[in-house]
């Protein structure tokens, strides 16, 4: 911080009028030719003066932004989620369709066994009463 300020200092003295209105060309800033010097500073370091609206937009843009990754990390997850709930359902989907097949299997059994008990029944000739 201190050899900031002793830099401030020098270009200060160095350009005596730069605070008084007057332009001056300043060091190595190749594409601002003329302009004042405190602003020809402060690009020449890589800091852009900017006013507090403008720095408000510029960190609420950058806000969003990270919001966004947020939520692209957030949506990863969640995807991870449902692929390993697909899987769960794939795996039981698997014993339901068995179950489902012995369940067809026992009322196939039921319905013919039922079939055969009133076929049988129907064969028997009825008992005959002895008066």
């Amino acid at each position: 911080m201190t050899r900031l300020r002793q830099e401030v200092r020098e270009t200060i003295a160095a350009n005596q009028t730069a605070f008084s209105g007057q332009i001056q060309q300043v060091g190595n800033c190749s594409n601002t030719s003329w302009i004042p010097s405190p602003i020809a500073y402060a690009i020449s370091r890589r800091v852009v003066p900017v006013s507090p609206n403008l720095l408000y937009a510029y960190l609420q843009t950058i806000l969003l932004g990270l919001n966004g990754l947020r939520l692209a990390e957030n949506i990863t997850t969640v995807l991870g989620w449902l692929s390993e709930l697909q899987a769960a359902f794939d795996r039981v989907e698997g014993g339901v369709q068995l179950v489902g097949k012995h369940l067809r299997n026992s009322l196939n059994r039921f319905q013919l066994s039922a079939l055969t008990h009133v076929e049988a029944k129907d064969a028997v000739p009825p008992p005959t009463s002895n008066e």
